[in-house]
């Protein structure tokens, strides 16, 4: 992980298990989810690229970047799950976002939190 960043690492002790957990990636059956704060507040422009959409009602409301990054496609979503006032923030404004990435680019949260906030 990088330095800023925490979370949990998933490790196999046992071969079986190692084998079962690659499948599970593979076939894109592991979710992974991340609370991410970004600076300033994150809106999803329609204008700035292909591909943006929004599903879900009230607090489940959920946004989606689907736009590739060098030539793959990349899909993430998003939504807001707390604002606090900064003088650190952008505009003077931390967010605290929830993101469900459905591909594995790289840097892919960051480069599509960038393109939102």
């Amino acid at each position: 992980l990088d330095r800023p960043t925490s979370g949990c690492l998933v490790v196999a002790k046992t071969k079986a298990a190692a084998v079962h957990l690659a499948q599970q990636f593979e076939f894109r059956k592991a979710r992974k989810t991340y609370m991410a704060i970004v600076s300033g507040n994150p809106k999803l422009r329609s204008g700035d690229f292909d591909g943006v959409s929004t599903y879900g009602d009230g607090e489940f409301k959920w946004n989606r970047i689907d736009n590739d990054l060098e030539g793959k496609s990349a899909i993430t979503d998003w939504r807001v799950v707390g604002k606090v006032e900064s003088l650190h923030g952008k505009a003077g404004q931390l967010t605290l976002v929830e993101v469900k990435p459905k591909t594995g680019r790289y840097h892919q949260i960051r480069r599509h939190m960038a393109w939102v906030c």
